[in-house]
């Protein structure tokens, strides 16, 4: 079971200050719950435009891509991408499995 804790006002507010106040917050992570479902759903188109690349996820969308996840998110935001609310990908260009 998942541990709740409860962050009084101002603690709340210094925690969340880097995503601004906690409606950005909230909003982000409400962008970030949208954002996750579109890589699986999307996995083959992903993986054929993108082999062995990370891909930024906003919107629903791949908005940008990169060799490294530092350098796909720092093109999202050189590219005016919100800094919360983007997913980071990245399609294998094969499937791989574990075997026992």
């Amino acid at each position: 079971m998942a541990k709740v804790t409860v962050v009084p006002d101002d603690e709340a507010g210094a925690l969340l200050a880097p995503y601004g106040d906690v409606e950005a917050a909230s909003a982000g992570g409400d962008r970030l719950r949208a954002n996750c479902g579109y890589p699986d759903a999307h996995r083959e188109e992903l993986t054929r435009a993108y082999p062995d690349e990370r891909v930024v996820i906003v919107h629903r969308r791949a908005a940008t891509h990169a060799d490294s996840p530092e350098e796909a998110v720092r093109t999202a935001r050189e590219a005016g991408e919100p800094p919360n609310g983007a997913l980071v990908r990245h399609p294998p260009a094969e499937r791989r499995a574990w075997l026992p």
